[in-house]
């Protein structure tokens, strides 16, 4: 039941290609959950407000926020960095209705899921009523064109994610219990 950590491993693959040095690799993607993280809710938060302030307030406290503290050993724990992005991607695309910033998201969650099962089962509730919160707000449960991308979004999503969630499934089919 460990974590595969396969997001993290792909993130870093180029500075460890580059260099040789996994001590380098480590450190680099410790401090790129800190950063990507700030960022990541710095944009969501602008966009939400307009006030790039407002994002750098929110920015330093997702970033910096002191949860991350005692899981500095647990680095599929501290890789939240993928869903402010998650986030940001969808309220672009219903600002926008282009693709791009959908697929983004798309991306992002997918990156998320991979980084952390806990985060996979907490946060995609979390997806959803928000997508779901955006089409009430815009009135666009008639849009079908809109159902259509989000469906093809969550579609892709699953078929990337599935496959690394199906030796889990197979160890409880074994008998082994959950943790």
């Amino acid at each position: 039941y460990s974590e595969h950590l396969f997001a993290q491993a792909v993130q870093i693959l180029p500075v460890y290609a580059l260099t040789g040095n996994i001590i380098l690799a480590y450190n680099l993607l410790f401090l790129s959950t800190f950063v990507l993280s700030g960022l990541g809710m710095f944009l969501f938060v602008r966009e939400m407000t307009g006030s790039a302030r407002a994002g750098l307030v929110a920015g330093l406290m997702y970033g910096l926020a002191p949860y991350r503290v005692p899981q500095f050993s647990h680095l599929q724990v501290i890789s939240s960095q993928w869903i402010p992005f998650v986030l940001y991607g969808l309220r672009r695309y219903f600002v926008t209705r282009r693709i791009t910033p959908l697929a983004g998201a798309g991306a992002a969650l997918i990156a998320q899921n991979l980084s952390n099962g806990h985060f996979l089962l907490f946060f995609a509730p979390f997806v959803l009523a928000y997508a779901i919160f955006e089409i009430a707000t815009r009135r666009l449960w008639a849009d079908a064109r809109v159902w259509l991308a989000l469906s093809a979004t969550a579609v892709i999503v699953t078929a990337v994610t599935l496959p690394f969630l199906l030796p889990y499934l197979e160890l409880r089919r074994l008998g082994f219990g959950p943790r």
